[in-house]
Formats: C-alpha cells, structure tokens, sequence
C-alpha cells in the first residue's frame, strides 16, 4: 500500500487488523454515514453499499474532469503525481468494497421477538424468536455485479415472501437447499433440536427442496412440506396444515408427538424465558396440541394440564413439577 497518497497510507498506520484498516480508510475517503454495522465505523447495511458505490462514482467523475482539463496540456510532475493519487484512491475504494462484500449482512430475531425484515430486492422475511439469516450485501457477488443467485443463509425459522425475479431466490440450512422465484413459504432449521432436520412448509406457488449439495430435490405444491435431515434425501412431499404448522406467525402454539423437552425449549425461544423441569417430571413425555394466541402462562397452562403436571413461577422464568394432589 505504500502507493496510496499520504493521508490514505496514514489510515493504515497502527492499525490492527484488516476490519480496523477498513475503518480507517472508510473515514478518509469522505463523510461517514450515520447507518451502524456490524463493526463500529463500518456500516454493513444496503444503504451504506450504496453510499460506498456514489462514493466511487464520485471519485470517477472526478478523474474525468481532471482528464478532460489536461488533455491538450503539457505533462508536469505534478499532474503524474496527482494522477497516481487519484488511481489509488480509486484501488482503496475498491479495495473496501471488495472486503465489504465478503462480510454478511445479519438479522436476528432474539428470543421472544418475531422480527420483519426487508431484503435488497423487496422480498421480505418474518423471523421468529431465537432465528436470524445472513445474505451477501445487496446479493451482489462483486461491486456493481449481482449474484447469481438471491441467497440467504437461515439459522432457525422463518417465514418468506419473495419477489418474482428472473434470478433465483436459494435459502440454505444446516442441511437443505431451498430454491424458488417468488413464492410464500416457510422454512424450519434448527440445528440443536433433537433429530434436527429442516422443515419447509408451501403456501403459495413452488419451492425445490433439495440437499445442500443440491441432490434428490422434491417438488412441493401449495398445502405440502417435506423435511430434511442432515445427511439424508429429502422426504416425499406430504400435506401439512398450515395453520399450525405456521401458528407462530399468529402468536398462536402448535406441536405435534413432540417430546415435553423439546416443548419447552420452543417455548423459550418463543417467549424469551426459562422454562425449566423439576426432578420427576417426564420430559420424554410426547405431547400434541394446538392453540391460538396464548400469553406464556396462558400457554404453560394449556401444557401443565395435558401433561398431568403443574406450574409455578420463578423470579425470570417458570417450572414445571408433578402434580402431586392427582390421585394415582
């Protein structure tokens, strides 16, 4: 870097790592927007993408005027060396921009939130508590070149309403490969839960599902849903009801054979509390219920009366203990 003029070779001085150079120069090349990222003095939002790109835009302009103004001039030393700085202005700015690309935009969706997000082609995303995506900023694999695909990275669940576009829209999991044009649907994948697969749920119009590597893909049609373990093909297309299967997007509550453990850690992440179990109480228990809008002890209710169980609270949570007054 020891080509770049004196105020940008500075902003690499004492620097620590490439994200704090970045920063740096970020600064120099002009006003910083006001959009926080995910690295302080950075910005990783779409918007500041497009800051970035008017920025470079800029400093081509600039070049063409100052081209224009000594077309018919006498080359001078001072002319080269304002030219060489002028190129490496340009080569920092790219510079940025190309690390800029390799870093993902995130949102996330804490426990107990439901979180909407808009993406760069106008498709949209509901995340549900404890989930987040990831995707390249502005689903462009280079500056001022889309990808060739819309892809999004998904870390727990979602709900997905996507744009018609020539390009394909691909969600990927721990262990799936979603691909659509513009459709609603919902994905399901989290990773830590017992027997994890990835679930997906079809509203409206068609997905293929398929493995990461893109293998086995099934159709499914409005109404249908299939699943996905890590390591095996997807299963056949079957129909689902989507009310429940979607009931999270209402605030309402469904399960289905699954075992009390795994009821109460979808009612953390739902709700954003703790839930935890006393000794005795049969977390392999398999409970099926669905209901409607609940508050959290509503809904622990609902569950500690199915389970033959019953419910107290704590100071920031609950617990569930055996109900020791039902006659045996």
């Amino acid at each position: 870097m020891s080509d770049l003029p004196p105020d940008l070779l500075s902003a690499y001085d004492g620097q620590p790592d490439e994200a704090a150079r970045a920063a740096r120069l970020w600064d120099t090349l002009g006003d910083s927007p006001a959009a926080g990222g995910l690295l302080d003095g950075v910005p990783s939002t779409d918007e500041a993408l497009a800051d970035l790109e008017r920025r470079i835009a800029r400093s081509g302009s600039g070049a063409a005027s100052r081209r224009a103004a000594d077309r018919d001039a006498v080359p001078r030393p001072g002319r080269i060396v304002r030219w060489a700085s002028v190129a490496s202005v340009l080569a920092a700015c790219l510079m940025v921009s190309a690390w800029w690309l390799q870093r993902p935009v995130v949102a996330e969706a804490a426990p107990g939130e439901r979180v909407s997000v808009a993406l760069p082609d106008g498709s949209r995303v509901e995340l549900s508590g404890g989930s987040e995506i990831a995707y390249r900023s502005g689903f462009r694999a280079w500056f001022f070149r889309p990808d060739a695909a819309r892809r999004v990275e998904l870390r727990g669940e979602a709900f997905f309403a996507v744009e018609t576009a020539p390009r394909p829209f691909v969600v990927e999991t721990f262990s799936a490969s979603v691909t659509v044009l513009g459709t609603r649907f919902g994905v399901r994948a989290f990773a830590d839960d017992p027997g994890p697969a990835t679930r997906v749920m079809l509203e409206e119009g068609s997905v293929r599902v398929a493995t990461r590597d893109g293998a086995a893909p099934v159709v499914l049609r409005p109404g249908e849903a299939t699943a996905v373990a890590a390591g095996a093909a997807p299963a056949a297309p079957a129909a689902v009801a989507l009310n429940q299967a979607l009931a999270w997007r209402s605030g309402g509550f469904a399960v289905e054979d699954e075992p009390l453990a795994v009821v109460l850690r979808e009612i953390e992440r739902r709700y954003g509390v703790e839930v935890q179990a006393a000794e005795g109480v049969p977390l392999d228990r398999p409970l099926t219920f669905y209901v409607g809008e609940r508050s959290v002890e509503a809904l622990l209710s609902d569950i500690a009366l199915a389970a033959g169980l019953r419910v107290e609270r704590l100071q920031g949570g609950y617990r569930f203990l055996r109900d020791t007054t039902q006659a045996r």
